[in-house]
């Protein structure tokens, strides 16, 4: 299998500019806007100079002419350039300084009814908190500046996100940092001239504890920029987000977003699947911060030698591995990260495939999971992602033979490469897990694994793909591949008179589904605080609060994995009630409804797709249009 597609690769950042608008969720999910500006960014960073007015002087006139200014105070009224980011329009935003910190400056958007104490508590938080352990952690902003003055503007403004107008949808805009404001007005009209973060007051609430996750999220970014004015988004992403986790407070909540899509582009950072992207790149950064380091100080010159460094993506992690003296190469990592998330269990490898105790319950859900071997199954992998199938073992003994094949994607004289990883567990836990890589080479493999099949019951294959590792190709082939094509077929001697013990049935009957669809459907918003439940118990990973989760997420997700099974298992089975009667569900719902199902939808339109190119199953095409 092979596909040529170079002459299709396009920049697409300037479309994205245009066509992607962040509007809120039912569930209240928060993105930041920073991202937004990329194409913009990389032209100043090619284009322009970055440097003070005194620079700029010294430079054009050889001598600097100093003009009193007044120091800002508590009061003062300014008028900055914003943007409606629903619109990608300038709009002007006039705000009053609240108060002066020892490290910012908090001003918020006139006529904004955000109380004094949240404001205080924010600047507070900022100063004592986010300020000195971020630039420990990552470096140190721009400082003192294009304006010379070592204080960071903090607006707090009603971010125009299309909240208001256009009502649920997928995210708000939470915050974001505009690299633009770091030039001069002779360079860029719109600049403000001034370090500067924009933080939302609605929906977004500053007197809550998760609204720091927003400050240290965003202050990361203005850090990154300094250090590296052109990063690849889903790096300089995946840096924030780890920023709000080195600061105290809970793992983002986004994370369930890629629990419930887990075949998501590592760096294409599209906008189909915005929050799980958030989600994706946090829990890559995690992994690559607590696996690449033994303590907190090889994990903070990690960090920093990464945003440090003046290449991109890829390369720049690359270059801090080498230049620190890891073993590991960005393609390893990358298949060690993928296992661990289906695996997640410590003990092989001396712990590569599996998280440490704040995320010891992460799992993600099998794709497809089969009841006995022989088996033979096709299906499709987005690049830079990873599928996981599961394989009963029951009544077999001796050889495993795998075969697999891939699809070749090939683009300006780069392609794709397929990893995959054979692993044996025992679902009694009698016996560690054991993680094989078959060796495959051009896209192709067939292979015995070394361990055979009786003291493990289970098999789990699962397929890493990869893209090109060079900066020329990395983001242009991420972004323009097409999930690419694989198929795998697993063969194992069945024991002599062996009786396989039959599957439970996960079946549930029409009115219990229909109460769990309703459960979904019906509810609030996700908090980050929500993510204790992927730790060890009594682990607590935010020091902003005590108040421990109250189990809202397991039920969710144990009942959408509960739904799912059901409805695959009539599906297979040939019964397409439980289907027509979730769509009808679905069509019905309110758009919070929607929202809190459409993980579910996704999924079983996948479990679909994969039904009918595996059996041919003309009945299931209809519930695809």
């Amino acid at each position: 299998m092979k596909m040529d597609f170079g002459k299709t690769l396009l920049a697409v950042l300037a479309a994205l500019l245009v066509s992607f608008a962040p509007t809120p969720a039912a569930a209240q999910e928060w993105i930041d806007a920073t991202h937004l500006f990329d194409e913009e960014v990389r032209w100043l960073a090619d284009n322009a100079r970055k440097e003070t007015e005194t620079e700029f002087q010294l430079r054009t006139n050889g001598v600097v002419q100093s003009i009193d200014v007044r120091p800002p105070q508590v009061g003062d009224l300014v008028t900055f350039n914003t943007l409606n980011v629903n619109t990608m329009k300038a709009i002007k935003v006039p705000a009053v300084l609240k108060r002066i910190g020892r490290h910012c400056y908090a001003f918020v958007e006139k006529g904004n009814r955000i109380s004094q104490a949240a404001v205080d508590k924010v600047v507070r938080t900022f100063d004592e908190k986010i300020y000195p352990t971020t630039t420990a952690i990552f470096g140190s902003e721009w400082n003192p500046g294009i304006d010379g003055d070592p204080r960071i503007t903090l607006l707090f403004l009603d971010i125009q996100d299309g909240f208001q107008i256009r009502g649920i949808s997928k995210a708000f805009t939470a915050g974001y940092f505009y690299a633009g404001d770091e030039y001069s007005r002779r360079q860029n009209p719109a600049s403000n001239q001034r370090e500067m973060l924009y933080l939302d007051t609605y929906p977004a609430d500053p007197s809550k504890d998760s609204y720091m996750n927003v400050v240290a999220h965003e202050f990361q970014h203005m850090i990154h920029w300094h250090h590296d004015a052109k990063e690849f988004t889903w790096v300089n992403e995946a840096f924030s987000q780890l920023a709000t986790f080195l600061n105290g407070f809970d793992h983002p909540s986004q994370i369930f977003a890629f629990i419930k899509n887990p075949d998501n582009n590592l760096c294409a950072w599209a906008n189909d699947n915005m929050i799980a992207n958030y989600g994706q790149v946090y829990l890559f950064a995690y992994y690559l911060a607590t696996h690449l380091a033994a303590n907190a100080n090889e994990r903070n010159a990690l960090i920093r030698s990464i945003v440090a460094d003046k290449a991109q993506g890829i390369q720049g992690i690359s270059n801090a591995l080498k230049r620190l003296g890891k073993k590991y190469t960005f393609s390893q990592i990358f298949d060690g990260f993928c296992v661990a998330n289906f695996l997640n269990d410590r003990q092989p490898a001396s712990g590569f495939y599996g998280y440490d105790k704040n995320l010891a319950k992460l799992k993600l859900a099998p794709t497809k999971k089969f009841s006995g071997v022989p088996f033979s199954a096709q299906a499709r992998v987005k690049c830079w992602s990873a599928r996981s199938f599961q394989i009963s073992l029951a009544g077999s003994s001796g050889a495993i033979r795998v075969a697999f094949a891939g699809q070749k994607q090939v683009a300006r004289g780069g392609s794709n490469t397929f990893d995959v990883a054979a692993i044996l567990t025992d679902s009694r836990g009698r016996v560690p897990a054991q993680v094989e890589w078959l060796r495959v080479a051009n896209h192709k493999a067939d292979q015995v694994l070394r361990s055979q099949a009786g003291s493990h019951d289970t098999l789990h294959l699962v397929v890493c793909h990869r893209g090109p590792v060079t900066p020329q190709l990395e983001l242009s082939f991420a972004k323009s591949a097409p999930s690419a094509e694989f198929s795998f077929t697993v063969t194992v001697p069945r024991l002599s008179g062996a009786v396989v013990a039959a599957r439970p049935s996960a079946r549930v009957s029409g009115r219990t589904a229909r109460s769990m669809m309703e459960y979904i459907a019906g509810q609030g918003p996700v908090s980050d605080e929500m993510t204790r439940v992927l730790g060890d118990s009594g682990v607590m990973t935010s020091t902003m609060s005590t108040a421990p989760a109250d189990g809202t997420m397991e039920r969710v997700l144990a009942n959408e994995q509960a739904l799912f099974e059901s409805i695959r298992e009539g599906m297979e089975a040939g019964d397409l009630q439980p289907l027509r009667d979730f769509f009808a569900f679905y069509a019905a719902a309110s758009d919070a409804g929607k929202q809190n199902l459409e993980s579910l939808r996704n999924r079983l339109r996948e479990a679909i797709q994969f039904e009918t190119a595996q059996n041919d199953r003309a009945d299931l095409r209809a519930f695809l249009d």
